[in-house]
């Protein structure tokens, strides 16, 4: 799916209320096009590297109040009456605690006794699994709340977004228009097996 696809597709999951989770090779831009989709929508954006959080960052640190335990929200926990999106990279690098916390995040828009606005909307993103990536195995319950889409941008689309941002040198520029496969991973590959359940398919009827 290339650019143009995604944000269509990423969208409609908002429509739909369905969790899409973008998997891609690194450096091909999932955050920057999510950050720029939540500025067309004007909405608020909040970008969590899970690969580099403890679950204490998500839930909170505990407090006392009225003789009894009560968990702060982080700092990053959207404010009610507000709407964004909340994008969770590096979804398979994150520790089993840190993936605990997601799964309720996912299914019931909670995080222990925080509960998620009503106008956000949650993103994530993974790197494929094999030999050029230290990640985890996620659990099939896990993978089973999400839209799985593969993204792979086009060299044409890079090409034009280089030259209407003025971020990339002409003369790097014609060289990838060349060369296109100097661009790096051109791989329609990615392996991934996702097999269907009755909630995957009530999924894709919304």
């Amino acid at each position: 799916m290339n650019t143009v696809h995604l944000r269509k597709v990423l969208k409609q999951c908002f429509r739909a209320t369905v969790t899409p989770l973008i998997w891609g090779h690194h450096g091909i831009g999932k955050s920057q096009i999510v950050e720029s989709l939540a500025h067309e929508l004007e909405l608020g954006f909040v970008d969590l590297r899970l690969g580099q959080m403890e679950v204490g960052d998500l839930i909170g640190l505990p407090s006392k109040q009225d003789g009894k335990t009560v968990w702060l929200k982080p700092s990053w926990f959207p404010c009610e009456k507000t709407s964004g999106i909340l994008f969770l990279d590096e979804l398979n690098r994150a520790r089993l605690d840190v993936l605990q916390a997601i799964f309720q995040l996912v299914l019931e828009r909670k995080l222990h006794t925080h509960v998620l606005p009503e106008d956000w909307k949650i993103v994530c993103a993974a790197n494929p699994s094999g030999s050029e990536y230290f990640v985890n195995e996620l659990d099939p319950a896990l993978l089973d709340r999400f839209l799985h889409i593969h993204f792979r941008p086009e060299t044409s689309e890079w090409l034009g977004w280089g030259k209407d941002t003025g971020k990339i040198r002409e003369d790097i520029s014609s060289l990838i228009a060349r060369y296109p496969h100097l661009l790096g991973h051109q791989s329609n590959e990615i392996p991934l097996e996702i097999l269907p359940s009755p909630r995957s398919w009530e999924m894709l009827s919304r």
